[in-house]
């Protein structure tokens, strides 16, 4: 998630540098930079798309803002029919 976070600031700093080249350095006070802003959505990926009652199944979560994105922030997991690790590895209690 870290290295996203630093490609992000990465391609920022290299369109500042195109806007300051294309508009000249004195007249970078009228340039919109756009930061990310509040969570918007949450979109979870998981390893398989099934699995029996005695395997794990690895869960990623991306948190987006409304202008799609990425946003750093922390995930905090929870389930109802298993365990769930703090790194989104859900371990099933029960079948079906």
């Amino acid at each position: 998630m870290r290295r996203v976070g630093l490609s992000g600031f990465i391609i920022l700093l290299l369109l500042t540098q195109v806007v300051s080249t294309m508009v000249g350095e004195n007249q970078l006070d009228d340039v919109v930079v756009l930061h990310s802003g509040n969570a918007d959505r949450i979109v979870i990926s998981a390893s398989y798309q099934e699995i029996t009652s005695d395997e794990a199944l690895q869960l990623d979560a991306v948190i987006y803002d409304a202008m799609n994105m990425q946003v750093n922030g922390e995930i905090i997991w929870s389930a109802s029919n298993g365990t769930i690790t703090s790194d989104g590895l859900f371990y099933p209690w029960n079948v079906g």
